[in-house]
């Protein structure tokens, strides 16, 4: 916004300023937006952020499905009795590793919410 040339090696800006006591060489610019300005601006950030949550819904159900297929088809193999004990050790880790993912995302510890 300010259009101050850079401060020479020796010289420090100030933390605040005093608007009634502004530098000579210091200018800003105010430019006020238009209502067909803003008008547009939502209505563009309104497309993007409706593609956003399309695309993430998208995401969250596929991911969803292929999940639950994974745990339908280790389950199915787990409890087979013909299953070959190769198949049900993978097939066990697998259903592990999805309950673990499912309880970690449920207590919370798999997400960054928490920290801000």
């Amino acid at each position: 916004m300010g259009n101050a040339p850079p401060p020479s090696e020796g010289e420090r800006l100030p933390s605040k300023f005093d608007l009634n006591q502004l530098p000579a060489n210091w200018t800003a610019e105010l430019k006020a937006e238009t209502p067909e300005d803003r008008a547009a601006r939502i209505k563009r950030e309104d497309r993007k952020s409706l593609f956003q949550l399309i695309r993430e819904t998208a995401l969250l159900f596929t991911a969803l499905g292929v999940t639950v297929a994974a745990f339908a088809i280790s389950a199915s193999l787990v409890t087979n009795p013909q299953t070959a004990v190769d198949d049900k050790k993978w097939a066990s880790a697998l259903l592990t590793l999805i309950v673990g993912g499912v309880l970690g995302y449920w207590t919370g510890k798999s997400t960054k919410d928490d920290k801000d």
